[in-house]
């Protein structure tokens, strides 16, 4: 009989992580700019984002794997937007 590990209703499902998304995270945190998901119910997460101590939470709500294609989709903004441009 497999083993089959009961699920949670708070689970959040899976999401792997592309190089870019580990590039961008890493780059935001060294940069004080932090973007987590924030439980508003079961199965249901806002996202906030902690610019340099400033707080901001996503207008919507996500559900399960979607807050962490989100969240790392605003890592990557932020890490395009603010990242030194190249000079070359």
């Amino acid at each position: 009989m497999p083993n089959i590990k009961n699920k949670s209703p708070w689970d959040m499902g899976n999401y792997f992580v592309t190089p870019i998304d580990h590039i961008s995270a890493s780059w935001c945190l060294n940069n004080s700019i932090k973007v987590y998901p924030l439980a508003k119910a079961v199965g249901e997460w806002w996202i906030e984002i902690d610019l340099n101590g400033k707080i901001h939470r996503s207008p919507y709500v996500y559900t399960k794997v979607m807050v962490w294609e989100k969240l790392h989709e605003y890592y990557r903004y932020y890490y395009n937007k603010y990242k030194p441009k190249d000079n070359s």
